[in-house]
């Protein structure tokens, strides 16, 4: 379903903004703007944490701008989840790890 039809319907249904968490991209942002009070941009980056659980796991981090996207994801190709979650901090963006189990 293309993201205009899923806004449309979550709109439809009472919801006053909706997010788009798509692995890796953020092309609902790119093809229905990036400052619209009905969206929070969001994003589902994957990062391989060799560490603690021994594969790749995914995190939900919202509220970002453009700029900030283009940033967070050059952090996230050095894949090292720990300098990824302190960008995360440092820029005070919400996230949260995703299907931890």
């Amino acid at each position: 379903m293309h993201p205009r039809e899923l806004l449309a319907t979550g709109s439809s249904k009472g919801l006053d903004f909706m997010t788009f968490t798509d692995h890796d991209t953020v092309k609902a942002y790119d093809l229905l703007g990036w400052n619209r009070s009905d969206l929070l941009p969001g994003v589902e980056v994957s990062i391989k944490d060799p560490e603690n659980v021994g594969h790749t796991v995914h995190i939900n981090v919202f509220g970002f701008d453009k700029q900030q996207y283009e940033d967070l994801t050059k952090v996230a190709r050095e894949n090292n989840i720990y300098s990824l979650i302190d960008h995360f901090k440092s820029n005070d963006l919400p996230h949260v790890y995703n299907h931890p189990f």
